[in-house]
């Protein structure tokens, strides 16, 4: 893969960024919220096929752990929203 690292670089520096803390991820996938304000966030998992599969609110900035032990192997998307903002990962899952 290229452009991930500046890709994410980029939406760092504006403030709102959601990133995998493990990638790949094994039993539970743990992501890292970082925005400027205190806002609800919305994080969405969608598997290959673009069902959702997990959805978790969360307060500001921090880390989610999501409990992925029903959850097939495979690769995700995670998609955060702030209701002005978006921010997308993607995180890979084994056992």
């Amino acid at each position: 893969l290229t452009g991930t690292a500046e890709e994410t670089a980029a939406q760092v520096l504006g403030g709102f960024a959601v990133t995998p803390a493990v990638n790949p991820a094994q039993g539970t996938l743990n992501i890292n919220i970082q925005t400027a304000s205190a806002e609800n966030v919305e994080l969405r998992i969608y598997d290959s096929a673009g069902r959702l599969v997990a959805s978790v609110d969360s307060e500001g900035s921090g880390s989610v752990v999501v409990d992925a032990g029903s959850m097939a192997t495979g690769i995700y998307t995670v998609m955060a929203s702030t209701g002005t903002e978006v921010s997308t990962c993607r995180v890979v899952l084994t056992r």
